[in-house]
């Protein structure tokens, strides 16, 4: 009754507990009463800026290339470096953010993420040489995406319960939204002004939007210190781990390319710059739903095979992508690009969840988040240097589509999760 419901609330930790809270002590996290109001839905909305913004801004950096390529006189691999350093920060260092914000709350450490995307691209908006950009541009802003991203995605669900999915895909909506918009945005303001007015005008809002977002962002559970930096490190060892693990590295090797190369690409064939920033919107938009569509589908028809599905999908997309050379094909690929992948994107923490439970997922997704890190470099560079030597995009696209279907044959011999969460529950504590 009622009656209980409060008593349960009043039992539960203080939120502004100090950083020495034991986290054993506390009841799990599902067990905990959901706090669905005002501040709940506060935090959905910090965290959708935040998918808005880190997202939209590192997706759209394609329109970046062939600008970029012809101020500093530089091949499109090299080009690439830049989004292929923000992709491996923002991936490699969310083992560490996650864990800094766990332990001294999310503000902190978001606010060192706002201060660093800023200056990345206000300090971008100067640079003469090459070099600077990949400091700036690259390192800065890519250190930045991993302070803000990784709290942003991980303090939403402490707050919900019943409704705990559709909140997290109301907040990683953003994403796909924020690709679209910022998109046209950019393509206008480097058609009308130039890269460094485009950058400083990022900048501004980097630091609106997101200093928002740092104010609406809270921890609903007490700070927590891990008993060990290595927590979790068990499932290294685990067969369906390590197939989702390498699965993931190949992915994101094909799945980065298009984001650096679909807007020269369609530049290359003909069509205007206004037209390319469409399509790269068109990307977030299938993004968009297929995040929120396919999980739906997944809970219904099974997530295992829904996961490999969407892999597979991806794959058979990206193949077609070089034959598509009219507006509707490329819109068509664009699209359809975006809401398979989108759903991968979407399935990971939902499969290994599925496989772990969810006691760990922080801490085994910070490991997935470092397997990332080679394809963030790999992708992008090979796509750039195969179009440099040969003048055509056909290795490229072919590179991408054979990584991803490869990625997708990996995950064939996943095994039943009941089995596996039977065998997690015997396995050692989270401790080792």
């Amino acid at each position: 009754g009622a009656a209980n419901d409060d008593a349960e609330h009043d039992a539960l930790p203080d939120p502004e507990a100090p950083a020495s809270y034991d986290k054993a002590a506390a009841p799990p996290a599902d067990d905990l009463l959901p706090i669905e109001g005002l501040a709940a839905w506060l935090n959905v909305l910090g965290s959708f800026l935040t998918h808005f913004f880190a997202f939209g801004n590192v997706y759209s950096f394609s329109l970046f290339v062939t600008t970029y390529s012809e101020v500093f006189n530089k091949g499109r691999a090299e080009i690439s470096f830049v989004y292929q350093l923000q992709v491996a920060c923002q991936m490699a260092l969310g083992f560490f953010t996650g864990r800094l914000a766990d332990r001294f709350g999310v503000r902190p450490v978001y606010l060192v993420g706002v201060v660093f995307i800023t200056a990345g691209l206000f300090i971008g908006s100067f640079v003469d040489e090459f070099w600077q950009m990949v400091l700036t541009h690259g390192l800065l802003v890519g250190v930045g995406n991993s302070c803000v991203y990784w709290p942003a995605i991980t303090v939403v669900p402490q707050w919900f319960n019943k409704r705990r999915a559709m909140a997290t895909g109301l907040a990683v909506f953003g994403a796909g939204l924020g690709n679209f918009a910022l998109g046209l945005i950019i393509e206008t303001l480097l058609r009308t002004h130039d890269f460094r007015f485009t950058l400083r005008i990022l900048a501004l809002f980097s630091l609106i939007s997101l200093g928002i977002s740092s104010l609406l962002l809270k921890r609903r559970l007490p700070n927590v210190k891990a008993r060990s930096f290595c927590a979790g490190s068990d499932v290294l060892r685990n067969k369906n781990f390590i197939l989702i693990a390498a699965s993931a590295v190949f992915f994101q090797t094909g799945y980065n390319i298009p984001f650096s190369a679909l807007s020269p690409f369609i530049e290359d064939r003909g069509f205007d710059k206004t037209f390319a920033a469409f399509a790269v919107g068109a990307v977030g938009i299938g993004s968009a739903v297929g995040r929120i569509l396919l999980g739906i589908v997944a809970d219904r028809v099974g997530r295992i095979g829904s996961f490999q599905f969407v892999m597979f999908g991806t794959g058979v997309v990206c193949a077609v992508w070089y034959f598509c050379t009219t507006e509707p094909s490329i819109v068509s690929f664009a699209v359809l690009f975006g809401f398979f992948s989108g759903g991968f994107i979407a399935l990971v923490p939902v499969v290994m969840s599925e496989y772990f439970g969810v006691e760990r997922l922080g801490t085994i997704m910070g490991y997935i988040a470092i397997g990332l890190v080679p394809g963030s470099f790999i992708g992008p560079y090979m796509g750039g240097y195969l179009f440099d030597v040969t003048g055509d995009y056909k290795g490229t696209t072919v590179f991408s589509a054979v990584t991803v279907l490869f990625a997708s044959c990996l995950l064939l011999p996943l095994t039943n999760p009941e089995a596996e969460r039977r065998n997690s529950s015997d396995a050692s504590s989270p401790d080792k």
